[in-house]
């Protein structure tokens, strides 16, 4: 009998810009930050959890200046 992988759950972290502040998606949390690098912060935090529990992160982050949405790894 072959081996196969059991697929894994992705959960996807997003960090985007909002009239005021930015924000920070997350299934199961959602927060609003005044300041960029505090949302990056909160964003890699929960993707560590959530590979401390076994779990894939795709993580996506707007660009401040151009406002494109680029992956981001978080490790």
């Amino acid at each position: 009998m072959p081996f196969t992988e059991t697929p894994r759950l992705v959960v996807q972290i997003g960090v985007f810009a909002a009239r005021e502040g930015w924000l920070l998606t997350h299934p199961d949390v959602q927060g609003r930050f005044a300041d960029r690098d505090e949302a990056m912060a909160a964003a890699r935090r929960l993707a560590h959890l959530e590979s401390w529990r076994g779990r894939d992160v795709n993580m996506l982050v707007q660009e401040p200046l151009s406002a494109e949405v680029a992956s981001f790894d978080p490790r």
